[in-house]
């Protein structure tokens, strides 16, 4: 199986043995694969955005509770990160099961990590090559959102769109542009803000890591509300199809 190769040479490309039994784990973006002691994530985008996470770690607070970075490597049509196994499972996982009071310690614990990385200044990273957002560092609103308007008009040019939608789309975005003013920041935002991205122990009931900072960049803090509140509306649409069926809105109502 191809993906279980492509796990086992990047044991073997950070020096470690590849002949250990994996364990192939459901995930959004990556291929990812555990061992008793480690977790091996592969890409096979040609973004480099794990290299980047790589890099990030290293300037992550310690109480964030980033794992272990134990080696990163890249080939030809794929690049892998292996990190050292912390207890627990996704948040998104857990959430169903836990009391109200458990939940509302997770997200103090989540928002208190959250101060911490949003006062992270910014290292030397090379540029993420697609922005979810479609939002620009600049000095003015309208600077920030241009390369936004010029995707609406694109998609509004695409058959079967509505081309009076895509002009009243664009409006809207320019009219709300002064909000963004000014659309820099020097620390990092997470990115890609989910409980998918969050790792809890319900053993001893608690937070351990926020993970997966691919996405990772420097923007202003309010950013990472933009994910965080599409997740907490759509929870099942950011979390694998085989819990999909187990993860409702209503459980996520209180978190805002």
């Amino acid at each position: 199986m191809l993906p279980e190769l492509r796990a086992r040479r990047a044991l073997a490309g950070v020096g470690l043995k590849p002949n250990v039994p994996l364990e192939a784990v459901e995930s959004v973006n990556n291929e990812v694969w555990m061992t008793d002691e480690l977790v091996v994530r592969v890409s096979c985008r040609p973004d480099q955005r794990l290299r980047r996470e790589a890099q990030l770690s290293q300037v992550l607070p310690n109480a964030v509770g980033y794992p272990p970075v134990l080696g990163y490597g890249a080939e030809m049509g794929s690049e892998w990160l292996v990190l050292g196994r912390l207890p627990g499972y996704p948040l998104s996982r857990v959430w169903p099961s836990l009391t109200r009071d458990a939940r509302r310690q997770a997200i103090r614990d989540l928002a208190e990590r959250l101060r911490l990385i949003h006062a992270t200044q910014v290292p030397a990273l090379a540029p993420l090559r697609q922005l979810p957002q479609l939002l620009d560092p600049a000095p003015s609103g309208t600077m920030a959102v241009a390369r936004l308007i010029v995707s609406i008009d694109k998609a509004g040019r695409l058959e079967h769109v509505d081309r009076r939608f895509a002009e009243d789309l664009s409006a809207m975005v320019q009219g709300l542009a002064w909000c963004l003013e000014p659309f820099t920041s020097r620390t990092l935002i997470h990115g890609d803000l989910s409980f998918e991205n969050v790792l809890y122990d319900p053993a001893k009931r608690r937070l351990e890591a926020i993970l997966d900072f691919e996405w990772a960049r420097g923007a202003p803090r309010e950013l990472d509300l933009d994910v965080f509140l599409r997740f907490c509306a759509y929870p099942d649409l950011h979390v694998p199809a085989a819990y999909a069926g187990q993860t409702h809105a209503v459980d996520y109502a209180e978190v805002p």
